[in-house]
């Protein structure tokens, strides 16, 4: 009798089973197995959906981590489907190709997401057989959030016209990853300078323009420039995108012109302080420093006695900076100090200049000697050659400075008094004689001397006096 061959005998059937326990379901399949008699074993994946993917993304890139799921039967999955969503859990797209590596923990990277916000899930996949859908991931957005300075900090010299860059603003998402744009982006520019700022995107732009991130690109360059020397911080905005700040250095030009400051108000003879900024063509402080040579002038002139100003010959500069001292002796209410070195000049604001403490007695108002001549210097002194027998000599008196200049408001009781030592006559106009005003000019009215009528004199001096002040003379030649 022949012997029958053993033969075993295995058939995989899949059946898709759906089982209900509970809420729960389950994708099922089983396998029949022959040998003698057969047999028969079963297997699922999880009755209930997964739990739901964590999410990260990079740029357009889209990374989904979740644990490995497997069969009642230990089977791992051997793949897994991932559909998105949108942001409202709706309108389920497949997601073709993504590149998912399994191990005990499945990382699924999806490339080239459209921009937007986006949920996941995934289904467990062994052979042709898929198990239950997972959760839906927490929301997640593709795109920019923010914006970046991508160049370094720039320098460059203040300048009227955006000179300074190219400076590269980008578009980038949270994780850092440059994000192409689909549509322009505008770009808002500022600078925390208080200068004037320019930004452009043309070199050497002399005005504004608008800034954009073009489509198709994921940043956008421009130039920059600023009147002000400073370090400003620039920043650029775009909407729905955190702003971008950079602190820039903006140094100065070339010294082109001398800011000349001093005080409003100056007495006569007491010595005040300049000071002199070398300054670029926009006003800001240039690198300037060392002696330098400079010639100061003033529109005070000369004094009522004859002393010029004092000024500085040369100025040291430090940082731009340097200070002078000046003594003005011509009282007047507006003096000016110009500073000049080559072709760099400035002049201060109005200096008014009050006159000293009374000192001394002068001539004033023009004297005159009838006949005769007089001397070409008559202030404090004075001579007259040929005035004759009975020949008059005219003046005012004034109560001056130490450098002549007319002193103001004495008060009451001050009277000049005048006398020739050789004969002759000294009278003052008026009803008050020589006494000054109390207030205004301490003038006296006009005095006039007249010579002795006879012929025994050759030199009468006339002298007029005002205790404590030093007197003055004039000597009248026959």
């Amino acid at each position: 009798m022949k012997r029958l061959t053993t033969r075993v005998v295995v058939i995989t059937v899949g059946l898709a089973l759906f089982f209900a326990a509970g809420t729960g379901a389950a994708w099922a399949y089983w396998t029949a197995t022959a040998s003698g008699n057969g047999g028969a074993s079963g297997d699922s994946f999880p009755g209930s959906g997964a739990a739901k993917p964590s999410v990260s993304v990079a740029g357009t890139t889209v990374t989904l981590s979740f644990n490995r799921v497997t069969t009642t039967g230990s089977r791992a999955a051997s793949a897994y489907a991932i559909t998105r969503y949108d942001s409202a859990g709706s309108n389920p797209q497949v997601v073709a190709s993504p590149s998912c590596s399994i191990g005990a923990t499945v990382t699924c990277a999806i490339n080239g997401v459209p921009l937007g916000t986006w949920r996941y899930s995934y289904q467990p996949q062994l052979g042709a057989w898929l198990g239950t859908e997972s959760a839906l991931s927490d929301q997640s957005f593709v795109g920019a959030t923010k914006l970046v300075f991508t160049s370094a900090p720039v320098s460059g010299t203040a300048s009227s016209r955006a000179s300074i860059g190219p400076i590269t603003v980008q578009q980038r998402d949270a994780s850092g990853a440059a994000i192409v744009a689909t549509s322009s982006v505008p770009v808002a520019l500022s600078s925390s300078s208080t200068g004037s700022a320019i930004f452009n995107t043309t070199l050497n732009a002399t005005s504004n323009a608008s800034v954009s991130i073009p489509a198709g690109s994921s940043s956008v360059d421009f130039y920059y420039g600023d009147t002000k020397a400073a370090s400003p911080t620039i920043t650029a905005s775009a909407s729905g995108l955190t702003s971008a700040a950079q602190q820039e250095s903006i140094g100065s030009g070339a010294a082109s012109v001398f800011a000349v400051s001093a005080t409003a108000s100056a007495t006569a003879g007491a010595q005040f302080a300049i000071s002199v900024t070398a300054q670029d063509a926009l006003g800001n402080t240039a690198a300037y420093s060392g002696s330098h040579t400079v010639t100061v002038t003033t529109t005070d002139g000369a004094s009522p006695d004859g002393t010029s100003p004092t000024v500085p010959s040369t100025l040291n500069f430090t940082n731009g900076l340097a200070t002078g001292s000046v003594t003005l002796f011509n009282a007047s209410s507006s003096r000016t100090v110009t500073v000049i070195e080559g072709g760099i000049s400035g002049t201060s604001g109005s200096i008014g200049v009050i006159p000293g403490s009374a000192a001394k007695l002068a001539w004033t108002g023009t004297p005159t000697s009838s006949p005769g001549s007089l001397s070409a210097t008559c202030f404090y002194s004075c001579t007259a050659t040929g005035i004759g027998k009975s020949g008059t000599y005219k003046a005012t008196v004034s109560v001056t400075d130490a450098w002549g200049n007319i002193v103001s408001d004495l008060g009451s009781g001050h009277t000049v008094t005048g006398s020739l030592d050789n004969g002759g006559t000294v009278t003052f106009s008026g009803t008050n004689g020589g006494t000054l005003p109390a207030t205004g000019p301490a003038t006296t009215t006009l005095l006039t001397a007249t010579t002795p009528g006879n012929n025994g004199w050759s030199t009468t001096t006339l002298t007029v006096s005002l205790s404590p002040y030093a007197s003055a003379r004039a000597v009248l030649n026959k």
